[in-house]
């Protein structure tokens, strides 16, 4: 669930691991490494709505959908991001980031993506809110 440094993405490909992208380089490295490996690797698409880090929606979102769709040895598995207060029950901005992070689905398809994993919920939102499970959670 974590990005990796240039370097590493020939082992990721190798081990069958799946790492967490938000830019169009990163999605670069794994397709190369899957290519050179005659390999297929899954990724998890990370979007920021609102945590304040990795990529955000506009020109940069449509930037690694392009790239994600061009890249055969790539597979989007998942869409997710992360909650920067789930443990606190009544933060407003949860509510928000719970608004914002319906509409990457929606990009994603027009990008002709189709993850089968989306996820929000970390380990205070499993608890606190069962609204952001969608396919699947991240307990610590």
């Amino acid at each position: 669930m974590t990005g990796f440094w240039q370097g590493e993405e020939e082992e990721i490909v190798h081990l069958k691991l799946t790492p967490t992208v938000w830019e169009s380089g990163q999605v670069e490295l794994v397709e190369n490494a899957a290519a050179k490996l005659k390999t297929q690797v899954r990724v998890h698409l990370k979007v920021d709505t609102g945590m304040g880090r990795l990529v955000s929606l506009g020109y940069v979102w449509q930037a690694v959908c392009s790239t994600l769709k061009s890249s055969p040895h790539v597979v989007c598995e998942g869409l997710s991001t992360h909650l920067a207060s789930s443990e606190i029950l009544d933060a407003p901005s949860v509510e928000e980031q719970i608004a914002i992070s319906k509409a990457p689905g929606g990009l994603c398809a027009e990008a002709g993506l189709s993850p089968k994993f989306v996820h929000a919920a970390n380990t205070g939102a499993v608890i606190a809110h069962p609204e952001t499970w969608n396919t699947m959670v991240r307990p610590a």
